[in-house]
């Protein structure tokens, strides 16, 4: 599983992937999809959104949500 990643793995990832889909952004943080998901519909968290589907996460705006949910 994904989430199970080595810290030091998990930055690597964050920083070398453009893209994820929610459902890979969740296991890499370790955490449910629907926090993801909920993040962005609820507008904290910039998506790619096509007829209310997620279809990607930039690795830019990843980073700045878990920088500002870090904080």
């Amino acid at each position: 599983m994904l989430g199970r990643e080595h810290p030091e793995d998990m930055m690597s990832r964050l920083m070398h992937q453009d893209a994820f889909t929610a459902k890979e952004l969740a296991e890499l943080i370790d955490r449910p999809v629907e926090l993801v998901t909920d993040a962005v519909y609820d507008g904290r968290l910039k998506a790619v959104v096509v007829e209310g589907k997620i279809v990607e996460i930039s690795r830019h705006d990843a980073l700045a949500w878990l920088t500002q949910e870090a904080t």
